[in-house]
């Protein structure tokens, strides 16, 4: 049992965690559409902000781990479901920038045997720079 040392009392509380709990199960049988953290603090009737708080307090470590069960199933189901194209690309392209994905594409210029670009003199065949 934990004491309080003052302030408000934690509600963070076993029923929550609970309630928190079926809204996962509920996702993983397909009732609650698309995982997502603002959905799940609707469900358990606790604004964002104090999740977020939640997720840096050690003593509350199972709900982290329950906010990273959403996020890993909402992962999952934007790249099934935009993989299929049952979800709009656009929506799920962004939202997976939250899961880390992205499009970006790097190109990397380089010489002769992959070593440095010698500078280049480009002459013009032709043309008469004196001419009017």
């Amino acid at each position: 049992m934990s004491i309080n040392l003052g302030g408000r009392p934690t509600s963070c509380t076993q029923e929550v965690i609970d309630k928190a709990n079926e809204y996962v199960n509920r996702c993983l049988i397909g009732d609650e559409g698309l995982p997502t953290i603002v959905d799940l603090c609707l469900y358990i009737g606790i604004n964002k902000a104090t999740v977020y708080r939640w997720i840096k307090d050690e003593e509350k470590s199972t709900f982290s781990d329950i906010l990273d069960k959403v996020q890993m199933m909402q992962e999952s189901a934007l790249i099934k479901n935009g993989l299929t194209g049952d979800y709009n690309s656009t929506i799920t392209k962004m939202m997976l920038t939250k899961h880390g994905y992205s499009d970006k594409v790097e190109q990397e210029i380089t010489g002769r045997n992959g070593g440095p670009v010698e500078h280049s003199v480009i002459t013009f065949v032709g043309v008469n720079a004196n001419s009017n």
